[in-house]
């Protein structure tokens, strides 16, 4: 039931994605100073607050991290979309390989690859102004 539509492509994806995700996510996390969190429950906050106001805002460059390279590695994704996905829904890097291949119409496909390019370069010029990883360095990440 997972072959041949959206779904099925979409659990693929993750499953080979997460690693990519969760690696530069769990570096981040170790680096942190535990004494942060015990320092913030002896000036007064419950556990969840401390949790929510110093280690989330010190691991978020490691989730910023992660969401660009699994961004960056899912705009080429090609092979598991094309195994378990249908013809009918397919992504922007299948559509590009099968204009360029199969109809050979390199003009589309160069045009979608631009735009595929400046999108992602649109992207990563977001994802470097909401990440400033010197911030959390300041703030108590040890190096």
């Amino acid at each position: 039931p997972l072959v041949r539509n959206l779904t099925g492509a979409v659990i693929g994806m993750v499953h080979i994605m997460l690693p990519f995700m969760v690696l530069p996510m769990y570096a981040t996390m170790r680096a942190i100073d535990r004494r942060l969190l015990v320092a913030g429950q002896m000036l007064g906050a419950r556990p969840a607050s401390a949790f929510a106001r110093i280690y989330l805002p010190l691991s978020l460059p490691g989730v910023y991290a992660g969401a660009v390279v699994v961004l960056m590695l899912s705009l080429g994704f090609f092979v598991t979309p094309a195994v378990l996905g249908s013809p009918k829904e397919t992504l922007l890097s299948q559509l590009i390989v099968s204009r360029a291949l199969q109809v050979l119409d390199l003009r589309l496909a160069g045009t979608m690859a631009v735009v595929l390019l400046l999108a992602a370069l649109v992207v990563l010029a977001i994802f470097s102004k909401l990440v400033k990883p010197d911030a959390a360095y300041r703030a108590g990440v040890e190096r």
